[in-house]
């Protein structure tokens, strides 16, 4: 990977390609800083995972954007579902959050 991008970036695409994450059967990759975003197909093609997803998050709150993103959390479900074969819904979402919120647990 090109000096250019973050030695923190950097660092964890060479562990994953020396096969430290091999347990991952998947990856979510979220908009999150330059270095992430331009590098998101070096990562899918190295890494090669059955499962990988790149979740582009906008960084402001106005209607426009919230609407983007609820359609963004539509797309990124129905990859999840289509990998695990099963319907995500409201209620087991918001199940989770719940739990989530109420333990700090995942």
């Amino acid at each position: 990977m090109e000096t250019i991008v973050c030695p923190f970036v950097r660092n964890v695409f060479d562990s994953a390609v020396k096969g430290k994450f091999s347990f991952l059967d998947g990856m979510v990759l979220p908009h999150q800083c330059d270095s992430i975003d331009r590098t998101n197909d070096v990562w899918s093609y190295n890494l090669n995972l059955p499962y990988w997803h790149f979740l582009n998050l906008p960084h402001v709150t106005d209607n426009p954007s919230v609407e983007f993103t609820k359609e963004l959390y539509r797309v990124f479900i129905g990859t999840l579902e289509n990998l695990t074969g099963k319907k995500i819904t409201d209620e087991m979402i918001a199940k989770q959050w719940q739990h989530i919120t109420r333990t700090g647990a995942s």
